[in-house]
């Protein structure tokens, strides 16, 4: 974007330890992604109840009725979002949260589908030379993902003033939306890559 000054504040979640991590699955099609088998993993689960726990601290001084989470529909990114919902006391109330296509996964092709995590080095080198490029076989661009959290946040500025919202998502996804806000060279992008139910405030400096 580089976005001007945000009428919301936005807190970014990525997703608990998945199955996908600890088998060194590449999960990012939609049709898989959202299976139940490729969901949190029990260390997965009790990170995000500690993220959950987290947030209600950071977000005391926000009215319970201003804070939104929104959350890929991915097994693995959902559940994170359901946990961190449940410790801040609400779950699906009054449109509170909300799950959105447009934080789901990046999906890095077909060829790279259910494949090893050894193929992202290439996805990521790709990246820096050209960020039309997705790669063989249908992959998602930089600039396909960053066309679809552009237009989230965009939809989000203008439904809601004041809030504190929540992003629960993946980390291509979240590392593309912050060099997107920050005005950063998307190509770049990985200088944001998040851990496992890091919590970070949107707008935050790159840690390369």
């Amino acid at each position: 974007m580089a976005m001007k000054a945000l009428r919301n504040t936005y807190w970014l979640v990525r997703h608990g330890e998945s199955v996908p991590n600890v088998q060194n699955l590449i999960v990012s099609s939609m049709e898989e992604g959202v299976k139940a088998e490729y969901g949190l993993t029990p260390k997965g689960r009790l990170q995000a109840q500690k993220a959950g726990q987290e947030l209600h601290n950071i977000l005391a001084s926000f009215a319970h009725s201003k804070v939104r989470i929104v959350s890929s529909p991915f097994s693995r990114a959902r559940e994170t979002a359901e946990l961190v919902a449940a410790n801040l006391g609400f779950e699906n109330n009054n449109g509170r949260f909300q799950i959105s296509e447009m934080l789901m996964e990046r999906f890095f092709g077909a060829d790279n589908e259910l494949q090893g995590h050894e193929a992202y080095g290439g996805v990521w080198e790709r990246d820096m030379r050209d960020i039309t490029d997705g790669g063989p076989a249908g992959g998602e661009s930089v600039q396909d993902v960053s066309a679809r959290v552009t237009t989230l946040m965009e939809m989000l500025e203008r439904e809601h003033e004041g809030c504190a919202v929540v992003l629960v998502a993946h980390g291509d996804t979240l590392s593309i939306l912050q060099a997107v806000v920050n005005g950063s060279e998307l190509g770049r992008h990985t200088q944001y890559g998040m851990k496992n139910c890091e919590i970070r405030r949107l707008g935050g400096e790159a840690h390369e």
